[in-house]
């Protein structure tokens, strides 16, 4: 409604300021000198997204003449979001003669990562393969994470080489401390084996 009678038809737009928020109609309400103070409703209607967060945009009205003035709306999201689930793979490789080598492990997810991201933290547990027999060098508490929208990353351990002939060996890599994934269905222990090639 309008606070003041006017002179003659007053058309007013209605318009989101987020249409990706929410949409409104009808896109114009017109009013005239007689029912200038009678309500005309509009209806706004939130927009379906892919996501389950909650979005707040403003109504706008706007008329020649008349000052403009905006209204806050608040959508509450329905959509129930389906977390993916994780995995990391085993690697097998050569040892190497000489040097650092890397021994990279693929984490995949089942989907694409939520809003906010998939985070773990990353540790190795000595097997045949031993960190006191320089072997490899031990992750102790690494973050990893994988951005929102992703499917995957890499741990990277890094195997030391030598050319004293032994067994193959191998060591265990586990992610902890895992979130925005699904409690179920997750693969959190990858085997590396360090193949002899002495």
């Amino acid at each position: 409604s309008l606070a003041f009678q006017p002179v003659a038809d007053v058309t007013v737009n209605v318009a989101s300021l987020d249409a990706a928020a929410a949409s409104v109609t009808p896109a114009t309400r017109t009013f005239t000198p007689a029912n200038y103070s009678t309500p005309q409703p509009v209806t706004v209607a939130g927009e379906h997204d892919a996501d389950a967060d909650n979005e707040a945009t403003s109504i706008e009205f706007t008329a020649t003449g008349i000052a403009t003035s905006t209204v806050s709306v608040t959508i509450t999201d329905d959509d129930t979001v389906t977390l993916p689930t994780i995995s990391i793979g085993d690697r097998l490789a050569p040892e190497g003669s000489a040097g650092p080598n890397t021994f990279n492990f693929p984490v995949t997810l089942s989907s694409a990562a939520p809003t906010g991201g998939v985070n773990f933290t990353v540790n190795t547990t000595n097997g045949t393969a031993t960190t006191a027999g320089s072997d490899y060098t031990a992750l102790v508490a690494v973050p990893g994470s994988i951005a929102a929208g992703a499917t995957n990353t890499v741990v990277t351990v890094t195997v030391n080489g030598d050319s004293t002939p032994e067994q193959t060996e191998n060591f265990t890599v586990t992610l902890s401390a895992v979130s925005n994934v699904n409690a179920a269905g997750n693969d959190l222990v990858a085997i590396g084996t360090i193949r002899n090639d002495d």
